[in-house]
């Protein structure tokens, strides 16, 4: 496993930056909590039976990778990542900041956004049956494994 350290809920923080917001406590040292320690991933999945590295190169992940590759057990890797940069390509996520703009940052954003979600790719409801379809299932039968599934968990609980 791969844990991507970026200091908290940093897709969240750059979501709210973004969309023409302002942080809110997503980033630990963004946070007005004081005395913050920072998770060492390694050690915490050490403590619960697993193996565990942190890395601070891409190159280093990779020799970590082969390791993990070889363990008879579970592996967890952490790697720091930036909490702040932006990558091109972003979802075009609904967000609440967006819903009635209030600065000119949102207005920006919000129309962005629309414009945005124009271009994106949808799935129907028919390709979706399909795909299902294709994989030697059909759509009704997936939905009575589900039913099946959730009679089975009401009998485990009435036991």
């Amino acid at each position: 496993m791969i844990v991507c350290d970026n200091g908290g809920h940093a897709v969240i923080n750059r979501l709210q930056l973004y969309k023409g917001g302002k942080e809110f406590n997503c980033l630990l040292k963004s946070s007005k909590t004081p005395n913050l320690v920072p998770v060492d991933f390694a050690s915490h999945a050490k403590s619960m039976g697993a193996d565990g590295e942190h890395v601070n190169s891409i190159a280093e992940l990779e020799e970590a990778f082969i390791r993990a590759k070889k363990s008879e057990k579970t592996y967890v890797i952490s790697i720091h990542t930036d909490g702040y940069q932006w990558l091109e390509g972003s979802a075009y996520w609904e967000s609440p900041t967006l819903g009635i703009p209030s600065t000119e940052e949102n207005k920006k954003s919000l129309k962005e956004h629309l414009e945005g979600k124009k271009k994106q790719r949808r799935k129907g409801k028919k390709e979706i049956h399909q795909q299902i379809e294709k994989k030697g299932r059909s759509y009704e039968s997936k939905k009575e494994r589900k039913k099946e599934r959730k009679e089975e968990r009401k009998k485990e609980r009435k036991k």
